[in-house]
């Protein structure tokens, strides 16, 4: 039997404890902060870390556990003493550990925690592996608690091995056997006595609690009854309330109807309504205020004049002001605006059941229709009496109910002598006929009738009236009166016949007139055109009434008479406008529009009416004109531009003014001479080879003369447009000038040859042009570049964006043009 340290021992006194074994050192904590304190303490842990593990396997196996016996941490080998139980997972120590341990464990751990001290089990035993294994539980307090939290050491000390199936033979294994047995009854008999222990101390509490529950009891059993002698109370209270609530339920339901009823019939009269109180704070409204002001639930208690209102109200606080100063009541119409309606006004006192003033009722009935139907009333009335047509009322038997101030401007008959005459006395005689159809037309309840007549003035005279005549209804649909609107068609007759002659005419003149005319609807499509129109776009009528303006006018002039219709059609405008059109043979025709709409009887356009002229003749020359301008402003500045230019640079270069005279004479008169030879063709261009010729004159003799030329000039005929020809023609003077003074034709003996051809280079045509001198005197190169000299090198490169080199031989000088002639054309 297992024996408790706590028991005696064999001679009565209590024994002594036997050691409990010693579990493996925790490290120490650091001493301080100082670095070599802090050495010292690392290598004592990592000693004591060495110590523990040499001697874990020495160690007993145990656990850690908190004061709700849940497992904290595990050291050693626990296998053999806990395990998984079946159910939920739980650490648990209990649910853990080895059945044959845990009553054992319990009342050591209960120990352990009642009385803080160690508790030692002695003469446990659980079988391992088929062998009986005996061992020493321990169960211990732990001084450092965790947090403040109970901690408890359980640990698992094996004694030694018992084979289960050892043979119990000898006196010494029988000793053994009975210590065990002896051990494990003194261990049952401890666990015995706490359990009474135990039960003794529950007994206790329980009769304790007994008598506490006795006299609780007691105490509930006395206010029972106080309860039942209030229950009786209640109970007569109870019915009293019922009367009452039955009562006050019948008055709730009759105020409730009520309610329903001031509710729908504040909704079916569809009023607005506003209460206000003698402040004027709302304190109650209808539905349809919020047509009048931005009213909302929330809004009750507050001062009406800080609620924005839809209709300009401004006099709303005198209003309420005067309604409770004199009780009466006051009414205003309202008018909206903007889509807002027309409200009538009505504020009156609002009466308690005492007859006791309390605020005001302010209503506002919706009048707009009412309104709308007064001022169409109006409108109508007004349009009848004004109105230039005779306007004549009468009932269902003839008689003149209303007479209008047309009806007396038209018959003569003031208002006082036709009113209850019968419409007889308009008719001249034997008109019996008109006066039925006058009646049977008020009697047709379906629609209106229209003829003729002849009534009779008050003068006597007769006048042709056109008559519409047609029933008035009641607002049940039946017939009551008959109204006839008569006008006077007398002047209108006669202009239909000098409309009838006058169309004649106008057809004639449409025929023989020299201007084009055509008529087409708002969409542009040929409705009529005469001959002159036919003529002048060259298509037939016939052609054209299949056609829409759009489709013979030239395409750029299309959009621009769009524009100007739909402005016509907007603004019914007269315009003009100078269009192309195009013939079926392409050319083209140049006209001058003059456009107008046609009215309808509404003054809405109907048709479009055109009046054309041919102007293709005087287009033509005025295109001319302009263009003659423009070329002679072009030539006229290019020409002062390049005297202005030579003038410029001759006097640079000249050293006197005589010379200044001489050199810019020289160079205007070159000029002028190749002015005179474009003048002589139009300035449509000029010859090169009289470009040249001009310039060398002196020097060319007729071929027919025995004379030795000094000029030679060789080249095919080439026309040179007016800008090169200018520049070609200055160029060529600059170098005769210079040759004449300095060079070959300085003397007597030397010559000037000049040749010229056009080639093709890349596509497009070149002038190639050599100026060679020889035979004069010996050629110097000048010292600096002169104006000369730069007209021909840099302005034959810049005006006709070519090249031109000087060469200065000994020999002569020589120059080489070469210029494209596409790039320099106009």
């Amino acid at each position: 039997m297992a024996r408790n340290h706590t028991q005696p021992g064999p001679a009565g006194a209590p024994a002594t404890a036997p050691p409990v074994p010693t579990m493996p050192a925790m490290p120490p904590m650091p001493a301080g902060p100082r670095l070599g304190a802090r050495t010292r303490a690392q290598a004592d842990d990592a000693l004591d870390g060495s110590v523990r593990r040499a001697l874990e396997k020495y160690s007993p196996a145990y656990v850690v556990i908190d004061g709700n016996h849940d497992i904290v941490r595990f050291s050693g080998r626990t296998a053999r003493y806990l395990g998984p139980s079946t159910g939920s997972a739980s650490l648990n120590l209990f649910s853990l550990l080895h059945r044959g341990l845990r009553s054992a464990a319990r009342t050591s751990v209960q120990q352990a925690s009642s009385q803080h001290r160690v508790v030692v089990q002695e003469g446990l035993g659980i079988d391992v592996e088929g062998q009986r294994q005996a061992l020493r539980l321990i169960v211990a307090p732990l001084q450092e608690a965790d947090g403040g939290k109970d901690l408890y050491v359980v640990a698992f000390d094996d004694i030694e091995r018992t084979p289960a199936n050892a043979p119990t033979g000898g006196a010494g294994a029988e000793s053994a056997r009975i210590s065990v047995l002896e051990q494990e009854l003194e261990h049952t008999r401890q666990q015995l006595h706490a359990a009474i222990e135990q039960q003794e101390t529950a007994n206790e509490e329980l009769m304790s609690a007994n008598e506490e529950y006795q006299s609780v009891n007691e105490e509930l059993q006395s206010a029972n009854g106080e309860l039942e002698a209030s229950k009786g109370e209640m109970q007569s209270i109870n019915e009293e309330l019922q009367t009452i609530n039955a009562e006050l339920q019948g008055k709730n339901d009759t105020l409730a109807r009520l309610n329903n009823d001031l509710q729908n019939l504040m909704e079916s009269t569809q009023i607005a309504t506003l209460f206000l109180d003698t402040a004027l704070h709302v304190t109650g409204f209808t539905s349809g205020m919020g047509q009048v002001f931005h009213l909302r639930e929330g809004d009750r208690g507050r001062p009406i004049t800080e609620i924005a209102t839809r209709v300009h109200y401004s006099q709303l606080q005198d209003d309420v002001k005067q309604v409770l100063r004199t009780l009466s009541p006051v009414e205003r119409v309202l008018r909206g605006g903007d889509g807002v309606p027309t409200y009538l006004l009505r504020a009156r006192p609002y009466r308690t059941v005492d007859n006791v003033i309390d605020g005001t009722v302010l209503t506002f009935v919706d009048i707009t229709e009412r309104e709308e139907q007064e001022a169409e009333r109006a409108r109508l009335a007004a349009i009848v009496e004004w109105s230039k047509e005779a306007i004549i009322g009468y009932s269902l038997d003839g008689t003149i109910t209303s007479w209008n101030a047309g009806a007396e401007r038209v018959l003569g008959y003031q208002p006082r002598t036709v009113i209850g005459q019968s419409l007889a006395m308009l008719l001249p005689a034997g008109q019996d006929g008109q006066f039925q159809r006058l009646l049977a037309a008020c009697a047709d309840p379906e629609g209106v009738s229209k003829f003729e007549g002849t009534w009779r003035r008050q003068n006597g005279s007769t006048v042709a009236i056109d008559l519409s005549c047609s029933p008035v209804k009641d607002a049940s649909g039946n017939v009551v009166v008959g109204s006839a609107i008569a006008r006077d068609v007398t002047d209108r007759r006669r202009a239909d016949r000098a409309l009838h002659d006058s169309e004649f005419r106008l057809a004639a003149i449409l025929e023989q007139t020299s201007m084009g005319l055509a008529q087409t609807d708002v969409e542009g499509r040929f409705e009529l055109v005469n001959p002159r129109f036919c003529d002048i776009v060259g298509r037939t009528a016939r052609e054209l009434y299949r056609l829409r303006v759009r489709d013979i006018l030239h395409p750029d002039d299309v959009q621009q008479n769009l524009d100007l219709i739909s402005a016509l059609l907007a603004e019914r405008s007269h315009f003009q406008l100078d269009v192309r059109f195009v013939r079926p043979d392409g050319s083209v025709v140049w006209t001058s529009n003059s456009v107008t709409a046609m009215l309808g009887g509404d003054l809405a356009p109907q048709h479009i009416i055109s009046a054309v002229l041919d102007i293709t003749q005087q287009k033509l020359a005025s295109q001319h004109v302009a263009l003659m301008l423009d070329e002679l402003n072009h030539r006229v500045k290019n020409t002062l531009a390049t005297v202005q230019a030579i003038a410029m640079q001759t006097l640079t270069q000249s050293t006197s003014m005589d010379a200044f005279r001489a050199a810019f004479g020289a160079r205007l008169l070159a000029l002028s001479n190749t002015h005179n030879l474009l003048a002589h063709d139009a300035w449509t261009g000029a010859q090169l080879r009289d470009i040249i010729a001009s310039e060398l004159a002196p020097y060319l003799r007729d071929r027919d003369s025995a004379e030795q030329a000094r000029a030679r000039l060789a080249g095919g005929d080439l026309l040179l447009n007016p800008k090169m020809a200018l520049a070609l023609s200055m160029a060529i003077h600059e170098l005769a000038t210079n040759a004449s003074k300095y060079g070959a034709l300085s003397g007597t003996q030397g010559d000037v040859t000049v040749r010229w051809h056009a080639r093709d280079e890349g596509g497009q045509p070149w002038l190639h042009l050599s100026w060679t001198e020889s035979g004069g005197p010996a050629v110097t190169p000048p010292a600096r570049r002169g104006f000369g000299t730069r007209l021909i090198t840099e302005g034959l490169a810049f005006e006709l964006d070519g090249e031109a080199t000087l060469d200065y031989a000994e020999t002569g000088v020589s120059c080489v043009i070469h210029v494209p002639l596409s790039e320099a054309a106009p």
